[in-house]
């Protein structure tokens, strides 16, 4: 039942953050519109599969360091590549840093190599998401204008600008304002 849920997760992910194609039979106005000047081809319908979703589980990590790491046990044969993003259920986590045939390591965002493109919800505005190594509960939102009134429940999400995640993935919630 877990593994049924996952897939369906995985087909969801997929759908929502990927542009499908369109079937040409599926235009609803299509019967209102004469023949000859209705033409849809499948090469001029947008397909922009860029991101592919591969569940995985965790099989070892560490939290104690300035520099982070997690293993997943998925590897370059079920399409893992360096330099994609890694998110769960509650949002994004970080990037795997290499791959072999069968595992990834993932470094996360506790890692202060880290930088992930983001922005705040409610307005839009862009900054970045890094880890200054000191607490592992808290990374820091940078790189936002000083005019921009960013509050204290503002929720962070991806932005989107940047390949490694899809726009609009969770990734904290703003907890303190300097």
């Amino acid at each position: 039942a877990n593994l049924t849920l996952i897939d369906e997760q995985k087909d969801l992910l997929k759908k929502i953050h990927n542009k499908q194609i369109i079937p040409p039979d599926s235009c609803g106005f299509e019967s209102d519109v004469p023949i000859d000047s209705l033409r849809i081809d499948e090469d001029s319908v947008i397909y922009n599969n860029r991101y592919e979703f591969i569940p995985a589980m965790v099989i070892s990590k560490s939290t104690n360091r300035l520099h982070n790491y997690f293993t997943i046990d998925k590897g370059s044969l079920t399409g893992m590549e360096p330099e994609m993003g890694v998110i769960t259920g509650s949002g994004a986590v970080g990037l795997i840093k290499s791959v072999s045939n069968n595992c990834a390591t993932v470094m996360t965002i506790l890692h202060k190599k880290v930088r992930i493109s983001a922005k705040i919800q409610r307005n839009n505005y862009l900054g970045s998401i890094s880890w200054d190594g000191q607490d592992v509960f808290y990374a820091q939102l940078k790189d936002i204008p000083i005019n921009v009134g960013v509050e204290t429940g503002d929720t962070i999400i991806t932005s989107g600008y940047s390949s490694f995640f899809p726009s609009k993935i969770p990734i904290g919630v703003v907890e303190t304002v300097d």
